[in-house]
């Protein structure tokens, strides 16, 4: 800066300069961060300045001509406070932030006189982390939506996922768009262990974005998405029944100089077996519709045809109730009723006797269809 100065030099020499205040300089790099990371501060580029004064003789006397001009100045000391409790000093020197946050940098420097000068810099500490930090869907679910929060200063967004080792079926997420924020997923259930008869119901992804910010990579803190299988029954073929009832008719019977009327079961009436009702627990969306529904239809064609369509059969009701008489309606109503139950009751035995080899049937068929990993039972 400029100078007064106190005395004059005669035979040419030079005034004897008083200095002023200095000129403070800081520059951060980079001035926004993720915690943790490092900034390098530099205030090299802070100065102090000199003005020479000469003299020269001129016809109307003593003359001084003064010249201002740029001169080495001496700044000797640099202290720092970094705005979070933090000091420092040095012409430069590196801190790093462990919360997010606006800060405010403050360079004080001194000159060779003890002249001083303070300049300020600004320094955006961010902790960009992925919301939500957690999420549960069902196999088959839409992943909905991801985004980068904290994430001011940041250019480029790039989404990944993981898993854990040992993981099979193919673990995979899809992110549209995987370099823009926002984000939607499409994902699915994995094994975890890779193991057909042993893998949870339950596998998670870690969800990961790789950020840019002032032309430097930097990971968010990731988040974390679960898909679950919650149908512990993939399905069930219901037990058949024999709806309907037989027609119940009276007549006159004689014995002996005796005629009464009785009670009898003229045809089989509107009895008729029901068809094997299938339910389906697992949705239509999830990976493992088709099994449960290839295991399910195996029981239908059991009951069809196969080693239980020799249950729930009308035939073999009526065999039963064909001879039953009573003297009134009620009471061959009533006959009809114990007969059914009994019946009723040894064609679920029947099912529960064969259940083994039912089950293990139906298995065989849906075992290799992929995946092979839920709704499966160990054959050997």
């Amino acid at each position: 800066m400029g100078v007064v100065f106190s005395k004059i030099a005669w035979a040419g020499q030079e005034v004897v300069p008083v200095p002023e205040d200095p000129v403070a300089v800081a520059t951060a790099s980079p001035s926004t961060v993720k915690v943790g990371e490092t900034v390098s501060f530099d205030g090299s580029g802070s100065y102090d300045k000199d003005i020479k004064v000469t003299w020269q003789e001129t016809e109307s006397g003593w003359k001084y001509n003064f010249l201002e001009v740029e001169i080495d100045g001496v700044v000797k000391k640099w202290e720092w406070d970094f705005g979070d409790e933090g000091s420092g000093s040095g012409k430069t020197i590196s801190h790093n932030y462990q919360n997010p946050g606006e800060y405010t940098i403050t360079l004080s420097i001194t000159a060779d006189h003890e002249e001083t000068a303070s300049t300020t810099v600004t320094v955006k500490v961010i902790e960009p982390y992925i919301s939500p930090d957690s999420r549960e869907i069902e196999d088959g679910q839409d992943g909905g939506s991801f985004e980068v929060k904290d994430d001011e200063g940041v250019s480029e967004w790039q989404w990944g996922w993981e898993v854990l080792g040992g993981a099979g079926n193919n673990p995979n997420v899809n992110f549209n768009p995987d370099n823009g924020d926002p984000t939607t997923v499409t994902t699915k259930w994995y094994a975890h262990p890779d193991d057909p008869y042993g893998a949870s119901n339950s596998s998670t992804y870690t969800i990961k974005c790789q950020v840019t910010i002032n032309q430097k990579k930097i990971a968010a803190e990731p988040g974390e998405l679960t898909v679950t299988v919650p149908w512990d029954e993939g399905g069930y073929v219901g037990p058949l029944n024999i709806t309907g009832r037989p027609t119940f008719a009276s007549r006159i019977v004689r014995k002996g100089l005796f005629r009464k009327t009785e009670w009898y079961i003229k045809d089989q009436g509107a009895m008729e077996r029901t068809e094997p009702q299938v339910t389906i627990y697992v949705p239509t969306s999830s990976q493992f519709r088709n099994k449960t529904e290839v295991h399910e239809n195996v029981h239908v064609e059991q009951y069809e045809t196969g080693m239980l369509s020799d249950l729930w059969v009308v035939d073999d009701l009526w065999d039963r109730v064909k001879d039953l008489t009573a003297p009134t309606k009620e009471a061959i109503n009533n006959a009809y009723n114990r007969e059914w139950e009994w019946y009723r009751l040894e064609q679920l035995l029947k099912v529960w006797e064969r259940k083994d080899a039912v089950e293990r049937e139906a298995y065989s068929i849906s075992n290799p269809i992929s995946p092979q990993y839920l709704y499966m039972k160990r054959l050997d």
